[in-house]
């Protein structure tokens, strides 16, 4: 099931919110000592995420599949999407599994019932560490928790309705997203062509505007082109660029 974006959350008692994590969804499956980790295309991630299905095997109930996330978190508690994809060079952050959902357990299909009673089943279900944790409500308002998050530089918000029930590989509008990207307005104040294995490529000043007065805020351009690799390097700099 999939969350519909949407420029703005639904307000009312109707709905619960959480945190949009900054990772890679995925199902937490435990059959007895079988543990897998499987992406919403299906794909095992079992091997790539050996401390998770520790904390799958772990679990003293036999059965159980659990929805949710694979978080790279830093040491200051913040997400990470690009060191969830380079782990390998970001060796202080922890991977964790945010389960915000559980879809059966031990033989009962949970899918048909209430959302709000789905949650409220998982911390009976579910015995959580410092891998395995429960993506928690957020209280307050629509309003006061986009503002709270987008002043804490979090990605985004989800917005469930209290009732829906789990539509597997669904997108519904029982369940919305909002991102909250943090965006400037920015103009190019000017620019210069490269040369020689640069010729096709542009880079630019930008700047930002301040009342009526316009600050240098950078510059923007392809990376350097190394001459080892000429044509096929420059091609690559110019079908890239951010102009």
């Amino acid at each position: 099931m999939a969350a519909l974006a949407v420029k703005k959350l639904p307000e009312g008692d109707e709905w619960l919110y959480e945190l949009k994590w900054d990772g890679y969804r995925a199902l937490l499956i435990k059959d007895g000592e079988d543990v897998q980790i499987r992406s919403r295309n299906d794909k095992d991630l079992t091997a790539m995420y050996p401390g998770v299905a520790a904390a799958g095997r772990r679990q003293k109930i036999k059965q159980i599949v659990l929805d949710g996330e694979l978080v790279a978190l830093g040491e200051d508690g913040r997400p990470s999407f690009q060191a969830l994809q380079h782990r390998s060079s970001h060796q202080k952050h922890q991977i964790v599994f945010y389960a915000f959902d559980v879809l059966y357990a031990d033989g009962q299909d949970l899918t048909g019932e209430r959302l709000d009673v789905r949650r409220a089943r998982l911390p009976a279900l579910v015995s959580t560490d410092a891998v395995l944790r429960l993506s928690q409500d957020l209280p307050g308002s629509a309003a006061d928790i986009v503002r709270a998050l987008r002043a804490a530089g979090v990605e985004g918000v989800i917005a469930k309705r209290r009732d829906s029930t789990y539509q597997p590989g669904e997108r519904s509008n029982d369940w919305v997203k909002l991102k909250l990207e943090r965006q400037q307005e920015f103009v190019i104040g000017g620019y210069r062509p490269g040369g020689g294995e640069r010729s096709r490529c542009v880079a630019g000043r930008i700047l930002r505007g301040q009342g009526v007065t316009l600050r240098r805020k950078g510059a923007s351009g392809p990376p350097p082109i190394r001459s080892t690799r000429g044509s096929r390097q420059a091609e690559t700099a110019t079908s890239s660029r951010p102009l």
